[in-house]
């Protein structure tokens, strides 16, 4: 069987305005994170590559996330940077007005910060985001979510939507019984 990567649709644009607001302000934190949006590069394999992965996420044969081991350790790092980073300073928090689909942010979750990719703006208090290094879907609370530094945005994101390839559901569509 072969697993092959799927594009990742829900990319936004760098450099793109948050809103139509610009604030002036001398610290180069807040302007920079006010002024546009940051992407994170999309982690990119080939059909006929061979990789080493670890599944981050199962729900299907059909849908599935990988991470590519060789950047394991360099995950872990940003992880336990930002981490240390947004705990010790906190960043800047984001204001309903910025929030806004596709923007690319640092969110807490459980204990630990991480990228994220907003989905959805549930209300002026919860939002949906992606998980950029584990592809999970979660709802956040707003007073979670702060601007993503641009160091954290070098390392590509770590999770890659894939699929079984040749592989079909008995039933049509993949249920308990085709586990």
């Amino acid at each position: 069987m072969k697993a092959v990567a799927m594009e990742n649709n829900d990319e936004k644009q760098e450099g793109t305005k948050i809103s139509g607001k610009e604030e002036v302000t001398r610290d180069p934190v807040l302007s920079m994170s006010k002024s546009k949006v940051l992407a994170v590069p999309n982690s990119k394999l080939t059909m006929g590559d061979m990789v080493d992965v670890t599944v981050c996420l199962a729900i299907s044969p059909s849908y599935f996330v990988i991470q590519p081991n060789k950047s394991a350790w360099e995950l872990d790092q940003l992880i336990a940077d930002m981490n240390s980073f947004y705990e010790e300073q906190n960043g800047v928090m984001v204001e309903v007005d910025y929030l806004n689909e596709g923007i690319v942010l640092a969110v807490k979750h459980k204990a630990d910060w991480y990228r994220a990719r907003v989905t959805e703006v549930l209300d002026e208090n919860h939002v949906m985001v992606r998980l950029l290094d584990f592809g999970d879907l979660e709802m956040v609370e707003v007073r979670n979510v702060r601007f993503l530094l641009e160091q954290f945005c070098r390392l590509e994101a770590q999770a890659i939507n894939a699929r079984l390839s040749e592989v079909m559901p008995a039933r049509g569509d993949w249920g308990r019984g085709d586990e």
